[in-house]
């Protein structure tokens, strides 16, 4: 064994009092536990005393009790259950099952009674309650019977007396036709003898026997009704007094009195039925008849409301018998279960004193055994202390002390080891754990100087080779260490960068290395970086140092806990520059390197801020003419090409302070500010103009294109941004419309104009909803033959309040927002859908848009229609403009050659407006070419307009086509057409558009000129 610290070896324990300390605690434990153990049987001797008493109170007199208690509600439930169910109505059945529930419960009540009666050995005679209780349900069964009986006789009473009404209704109705036609009949008469009277034609006598004949039965017929209806007024009062609980006197009086009124009703009945039949309306009596026996079945038949009502009374009468009965069956019952109550109060007074007493002794022996233990516990307690607590105690504050100061020194034992129990022995264990750890701590000391040695030259291997410049600093602005990669950074001496050197010299030496820029953005003066520097040392910060061999360098200073301060440098070079990139990407367009729209309207919305400083400036927005037709005809490579010259030239038209942007596509903008408006705007959009429209060499390719400008000026025009470009927009619609290559400024008449073609597009789609559109229809007129060939189907639009609006005003804006393709399929079903319905021999043509085309749906429409219509195809004649092939002319003839196919005819319309080409004749054989009417108008006086009616027949018969005159109002437009050749006509000399509804009667017309001329001037 090891020698402690006091150089002595500890004392050994001596085996036979090794566990003196043990023994003495279980001998205390086992005296308490003999006490304890004493003491309880004494509270279970009680306890189970008080539970003997306490159960005869709680299982069986309490319960009886509330058993008893029971009964009497229940009893009292069968009255309030009937009570009850005559108020609610309830059913018959449901009210016998609930009782017969009540009953059920209070039988299994008694019983209950009756076992704890026996149980307790007390001799109460309960066969009187269940004889009671047998009395009492029957009265209630026979009370529920005689009940039924009077809900079954009430719900005949009310079925007779609503089916009795409805016959006195029938009845009343039959009376009222038939006094009706007699007082008519009185009427005509009187007219008649006063029209006879005056002229004379009827003589006396005749007039004498018509009057008989009217006193004889007209007369007769309205009399006996009339007694009838009143008699049947008596009915009405018999029903009130059989609905108003009548006794039986009552219902003999209504008996008789409804006797003696139906020998009325038959006696009149009898003579009715006799002047009905010689007056020839028999047919009138039967109805009469029929309600009137039905109502005297309802009135005195076994089933009628007297029979119903004499039962329903006898039912009551029965009920308030049973009633009363058990009601006296009830006092009874009720005073034998007071007795029982009371018997069974008694018991349960008893049993309770009893309880009482028992508790109360139990209280004084527990008490008493309680302070018994009390006392031997403290005595235990201080004897404990002595040999226990009090050596822990010093063996305690030894161990804390030893912890507050750290030195390992043992206890003194020699009033410890004087008791020679196992605290003395744990006292000398402690004695030789503290030299044993004494030695540890030595032994320990050394190898955390060894780990320490190495964790350092890892540290110093990791610092030497990490990315980041790195430099530590002590509290006082000294360097620590620094690694090779702060040196390269700051390109710094050797004879500097040791420990020691002042954070003050090596910072000074960094704002050296620094940009001029740098330095002048900073401050300028060196000294005052330096001090600044030196002044926040202690403080955490990050700064940013822009250095003159093109690096930028991040220095974030981190503070330690003993007041030294880490520094790390980082360079960040390549990150400026990719974040600068990307700052660059984000605001330009990446084709072009122009502003993009962020930008454009960033840099607009500080010139606005300006403008309200009292600044003027200009919107101009505009983009390039016939650039599609570049991309299409020439490829996107050059159009992207095109685009980048175009930027070009912007670049070169505009100064440093303007913005000039790529908004999409071809449209560009550009934002002109702190120059005399409008004149700057007006020059910078002719030089835009000018500039743009001068030819391109792009790939071999010599490229013309265009400019339309629309300007906005600030503030006049817009004080916002969406404002001025909403504006410059609008003007560059103007420009556009104007005929392109030019420039406009923006009015407000362009926005009101504006506004009026939004809220003409939100009617054009409410009209498209709700259907407002309608299909007129102009007849084309055969010139040989003069008779109707077919129609045209015309839209027309009859708006709510603007009345019809011209198709000129509203089709070229269903075009644009595409509404036109889906109205197309429609108007294409409905006028094949009314052609079918005609002669076989006339047709229907049909206008096309472009974007039925552009959509790649005419096919399907087309045989959608035809299939819908069941229209043969070739009375379906399909119209397309010159405008229309200029688009996609490829495409576009494909797809009229997939409706030839189809057996439906094509017509070329306007023919002669728009881009006339004759070689869409030769590509595509058209069955008619329609001439416009803005030639056929000038007929016959302009020798131009005669030339080209003249060509397009000439041409037109060479090619075997068919040509029509549109527009023809007057004799001599239809002779001059007739004499060059033209096929058929169109116009409102024959007819106007018409409504479907009048399509009909134009096919029966023949055009008959001289007619016509001879109709118009006489008119």
């Amino acid at each position: 064994m090891k020698r402690g610290a006091s150089g002595r070896r500890p004392a050994r324990t001596d085996p036979a009092k090794q566990y003196r300390l043990r023994r003495t605690l279980t001998g205390a434990f086992l005296l308490l536990a003999l006490l304890g153990g004493a003491c309880g049987a004494v509270g279970l001797v009680y306890v189970s005393r008080i539970n003997a008493t306490v159960s005869v109170f709680a299982d069986l007199t309490s319960p009886m009790l509330t058993t008893t208690t029971e009964l009497v509600e229940d009893a009292l439930r069968y009255r309030s259950s009937l009570s009850t169910a005559w108020q609610r109505q309830v059913a018959p059945d449901q009210l016998r099952a609930q009782v017969e529930e009540f009953h059920a419960s209070a039988m299994g009540k008694i019983a209950t009674l009756r076992s704890g009666f026996q149980e307790m050995g007390i001799e109460i005679a309960l066969e009187r309650a269940i004889a009671l209780e047998e009395e009492l349900i029957g009265a209630v069964a026979r009370t529920i019977d005689s009940y039924q009986v009077q809900r079954a006789a009430a719900q005949l009473l009310k079925s007779a007396a609503q089916e009795t009404g409805r016959m006195m209704a029938i009845a009343e109705g039959s009376l009222q036709l038939i006094i009706t036609t007699a007082e008519a009949e009185i009427v005509a008469l009187e007219e008649q003898t006063k029209i006879g009277v005056q002229t004379g034609s009827v003589s006396v006598e005749a007039l004498g026997q018509t009057l008989a004949r009217f006193f004889n039965l007209t007369y007769q017929i309205l009399e006996k009704s009339r007694w009838i209806s009143r008699t049947l007024e008596h009915f009405e009062e018999t029903g009130a007094v059989l609905h108003a609980h009548p006794r039986e006197k009552d219902l003999a009086a209504v008996a008789g009195k409804s006797v003696r009124h139906f020998a009325i009703i038959d006696a009149l009945m009898a003579h009715l039925r006799g002047r009905l039949v010689v007056a020839g309306r028999a047919e009138q009596f039967d109805p009469l008849r029929e309600a009137l026996n039905r109502l005297k079945a309802l009135m005195m038949g076994p089933q009628g409301m007297l029979a119903s009502a004499r039962k329903a009374m006898a039912a009551q009468h029965a009920m308030a018998l049973e009633g009363r009965k058990a009601a006296e069956l009830e006092t009874v019952y009720f005073a034998l279960l007071e007795e029982v109550r009371e018997a069974v109060a008694t018991i349960n007074a008893d049993a309770k004193r009893s309880a009482e007493s028992t508790i109360a002794d139990a209280r004084l022996v527990v008490a008493a055994s309680l302070a018994l233990a009390l006392l031997v516990a403290l005595l235990l307690g201080a004897f404990l202390s002595r040999r226990i607590t009090w050596p822990l105690s010093r063996l305690t504050m030894h161990a804390v002390a030893i912890g507050e100061t750290g030195k390992l020194e043992p206890m003194p034992t020699c009033d410890i080891s004087r008791n020679r129990d196992e605290i003395a022995t744990l006292a000398l264990a402690f004695n030789r754990m503290i030299d044993e750890l004494a030695e540890a701590r030595s032994q320990l000391i050394a190898q955390s100087q060894e780990e320490v040695r190495v964790q350092y030259g890892r540290l110093s291997a990791a610092v030497t080779n990490m990315p980041q410049g790195l430099a530590m600093f002590d509290k006082d602005r000294r360097l620590v260490v620094c690694n090779e990669r702060y040196s390269e950074l700051y390109e710094l001496p050797r004879d500097v960068i040791h420990a020691g050197t002042s954070y003050e010299r090596l910072v000074r030496i960094a704002f050296e290395r620094c940009t001029p820029e740098f330095l002048a953005a900073q401050g300028g003066d060196i000294g005052e970086l330096v001090s600044g520097a030196v002044e926040t040392f202690y403080s955490r910060r990050y700064s940013v140092r822009e250095l003159r061999h093109g690096r930028t360098v991040a220095v974030r200073h981190t503070p330690m806990d003993d007041g030294g301060v880490v520094a790390t440098h980082e360079d960040i070079t390549e990150r400026r520059r990719t974040e600068a990139k990307i700052a660059h990407m984000a605001m330009h367009d990446m084709l072009t390197d122009l502003a993009n729209r962020t930008a454009f309207v960033e840099s607009l919305s500080e010139s606005l801020a300006r403008v309200q400083r009292g600044e003027e400036m200009a919107v101009l927005y505009f983009d390039l003419d016939h650039f599609k037709h570049v991309n299409d005809s020439l490829g996107h490579p050059v159009g992207d090409a095109l685009l980048r010259c175009v930027a070009d030239r912007l670049r070169a038209c505009v100064r440093e302070t303007d913005t000039v942007a790529r908004l999409g596509g071809d449209e560009f903008a550009i934002v002109q500010a702190s120059l005399g408006q409008p004149r700057g705007a007006a020059e910078l959009a002719a030089r835009l103009v000018a500039e743009i429209s001068r030819p391109y060499e792009i790939a071999g390719h010599t490229v013309v294109i265009g400019a339309s400008v629309g300007v906005a000026l600030a503030p006049g025009d817009g004080t916002d941004a969406d404002t001025l470009l909403r504006n410059a927009d609008m003007a560059l619609y103007r420009s556009k419309a104007e005929g392109r290559g030019t420039y406009s400024f923006f009015e407000p008449a362009m926005d009101a104009k504006m506004q009026a073609r939004r809220a003409l597009e939100l009617q054009l789609r409410r009209a498209n909803a709700l259907n407002e559109f309608e299909l007129y229809y102009q007849p084309l007129v055969a010139t040989k033959s003069g008779r109707v060939s077919g129609c045209e189907a015309l839209l027309r639009w009859n708006h709510p309040t603007r009345g019809v609006v011209p198709t000129s005003e509203f089709i070229p804006i269903a075009e644009e927002i595409g509404l036109f393709a889906e109205l197309g399929e429609r108007i294409l079903l409905e006028a094949c859908k009314a052609a079918a319905a005609w002669p076989p021999d006339l047709t229907i043509a049909v206008n096309l848009s472009p974007s039925q085309f552009t959509a790649g749906r005419i096919l399907r429409d087309v045989k959608h229609a035809l299939a819908r219509s069941g229209l043969e195809p070739h009375r379906l004649e399909l119209e397309i403009t010159e405008n229309l092939l200029l688009k996609d002319p490829d495409s576009i003839i494909a797809g009229l050659y997939e409706l030839r196919t189809l057996g439906v005819r094509v017509a070329i319309d306007d023919y002669g407006t728009g881009h006339s080409s004759l070689g869409y004749l030769r590509r595509f054989r058209f069955d008619r070419i329609k001439i416009d009417q803005s030639f056929v108008h000038d007929l016959p006086g302009r020798r131009d307009a005669v030339a080209i009616v003249r060509a397009v027949n000439g041409l037109a018969a060479a090619l075997g086509i068919e040509t029509v005159a549109e527009g023809v109002e007057t004799d001599e437009q239809l002779a001059e057409a007739r004499s060059e050749g033209c096929s058929a006509i169109q116009g409102k000399f024959f007819s106007a558009p018409v409504p479907l509804c009048e399509v009909d009667a134009l096919f029966s017309r023949q055009l008959e000129p001289d007619r016509r001329r001879t109709q118009r001037n006489a008119a």
